[in-house]
């Protein structure tokens, strides 16, 4: 129970400090790199001596690994922008229902069958996303189109 409110909190802030980024002028996309290279830092001080020398002799992980990185840091810098423009519910939102296209990834990847059911909750979690991302108001230094691109990208 403890490790689920923790995990429900931690997701939670994480917008909630994405919208006050805005207030107190910091870049979204240095601080986010900043914080990849105190993660970095901590886990090595904390685990550096489980450190396994042989994964350096063959480097075939490493593109991989590259590759999450970048796309970790670009999704966390989308989800940045995105509560800063669109708002902490709409964006917390677009995050939580972006595993629909995991569900989607893991039917095909696993040769699943596709049931009414699954279709349909899928179908629905997009649906869901798009209805709570659907501006009220447009701000004048955003386009409407600008409103809907953010959210739909953690799709992607």
């Amino acid at each position: 129970m403890i490790t689920l409110v923790l995990s429900i909190l931690s997701s939670t802030v994480i917008f909630v400090i994405f919208k006050l980024f805005t207030k107190f002028k910091v870049d979204t996309f240095q601080a986010i790199v900043f914080n990849y290279l105190t993660a970095f830092t901590c886990g090595f001080a904390l685990y550096g001596n489980e450190w396994n020398s042989q994964a350096t002799q063959n480097l075939a992980w490493f593109p991989w690994a590259f590759l999450c990185a970048i796309l970790f840091i670009s999704l966390f810098v989308i989800m940045g922008w995105s509560a800063q423009t669109n708002g902490l519910g709409k964006t917390s939102v677009a995050v939580k229902m972006s595993m629909a296209v995991s569900v989607l990834g893991m039917i095909w990847w696993y040769n699943e069958d596709y049931s009414l059911m699954k279709i349909s909750g899928i179908v629905c979690a997009f649906l869901g996303v798009a209805l709570v991302s659907k501006p009220e108001q447009v701000d004048s230094g955003t386009s409407v189109k600008a409103s809907w691109m953010l959210p739909v990208l953690f799709f992607g």
